[in-house]
């Protein structure tokens, strides 16, 4: 069974899944502390704890299921972008299709269209002609694939688990008020 949280475990796990910050949770969960490499230090240690490993996943699939987030969901939409074919936007005579006539994946995998409209010459009858300028922006193809890659483990990083990385926690603590110090040492080994 996992050991309880103390309030400031707690503050840190649910600042924590906000953004996978860290250092910042590690702030505000410990007032106390304001340097920079303190709390990526004590957050790094903290991170290390089974019962602060298990909450934050908790608190996750809380917020999944809230949300209701399946990592299909997630794979599918990336799908889309990944493998989105920009032809399919233009009708065979190379105009651009209204949106309503793009099939939903093609339509998912566009960021935005801008019509720009410009007044141009005069054609040969006297009518002035207006010219319509489509400016289309897609997500991020090769962002959606690389996220694909990695859930497939398609591309092994080299990672370096050292979490001692940095100076070590008396070198920092050096530089820290007895207060300080004693806080630290509580929140991270308590």
């Amino acid at each position: 069974m996992a050991k309880k949280l103390t309030k400031n475990q707690q503050i840190f796990v649910d600042e924590y899944v906000k953004d996978r910050n860290g250092s910042r949770a590690y702030k505000v969960a410990y007032k106390a502390v304001k340097k920079d490499e303190t709390a990526r230090v004590c957050a790094s240690q903290l991170l290390t704890k089974p019962n602060i490993e298990a909450a934050i996943q908790e608190a996750l699939q809380k917020i999944h299921e809230e949300a209701k987030i399946e990592a299909a969901d997630i794979r599918k939409e990336l799908a889309k972008i990944g493998f989105s074919d920009i032809r399919k936007i233009f009708t065979e005579h190379g105009a651009l299709k209204r949106p309503q006539d793009w099939d939903d994946d093609t339509a998912a995998s566009i960021q935005s269209v801008e019509v720009v409209t410009k007044l141009g010459g005069v054609d040969g009858e006297g009518n002035k002609e207006i010219e319509y300028v489509h400016k289309i922006k897609t997500w991020d193809k090769k962002g959606s694939l690389e996220l694909l890659g990695k859930e497939l483990k398609m591309f092994t990083e080299q990672r370096d688990l050292n979490i001692n990385q940095g100076p070590p926690v008396d070198k920092i603590a050096a530089d820290m008020t007895e207060d300080e110090a004693a806080e630290v040492y509580w929140n991270v080994m308590g």
